[in-house]
């Protein structure tokens, strides 16, 4: 019984291993928020910051950057990882130079002279935005830890009509693990029982 119990409080443990997908930036303080994006559309979600430039646009930065939106549940539409960076300073709109229909996804670089040198990366839902809108505001006015702010240094829209598919928090997938395992011991009770 004693290794049974085991097994099953180790399975879940053990896929969650499996499930969770490797860090591809080292994540920063402060955490991005809804609050950041003014726009009429509706915030999804977001991650970041992550150290450093993330719309560098070199190889190895555009498979950091497919493995982060790929992680906040994007996929199909148009997502690209060669648009232009645009330069903006804080406070300022941010114009990507096209229309954001549908689900929306852009990356936003600060402080590059900074300590708290980071990307964070937004999805949200254009659909509500006016037919034509091309840019969005950025509110953020991040700590740069000795009183001051940091200033925003670029951004990049990585796709426009996006799906989105929420992914699980690793609690949800702990606890649909743990629930299974829990019925696969149940049933092999009543399996023995009835021999």
């Amino acid at each position: 019984m004693k290794k049974t119990l085991t097994s099953i409080l180790a399975a879940p443990l053990l896929a969650l291993t499996f499930l969770a997908p490797a860090a591809a930036q080292t994540a920063i303080s402060p955490a991005c928020s809804g609050a950041d994006v003014s726009s009429s559309g509706s915030f999804l979600t977001c991650a970041g910051y992550f150290q450093g430039n993330l719309n560098s646009g070199s190889l190895s930065t555009k498979v950091q950057v497919a493995s982060i939106l790929n992680g906040l549940g994007l996929s199909g539409g148009t997502l690209t990882l060669d648009n232009p960076t645009i330069s903006i300073s804080r406070g300022n709109t941010i114009d990507f130079g096209q229309a954001l229909t549908g689900v929306v996804a852009f990356g936003i670089h600060v402080g590059n002279a900074d300590p708290r040198n980071g990307t964070a990366f937004y999805v949200f839902d254009a659909s509500a935005l006016a037919p034509g809108t091309t840019s969005i505001l950025f509110n953020a006015a991040i700590s740069n830890g000795s009183g001051g702010t940091l200033s925003l240094s670029n951004a990049e829209l990585y796709g426009t009509n996006l799906v989105y598919t929420p992914v699980p928090e690793p609690g949800t997938w702990a606890l649909m693990l743990s629930g299974l395992g829990v019925m696969g011991h149940l049933a092999r009770r009543r399996r023995a029982a009835g021999r």
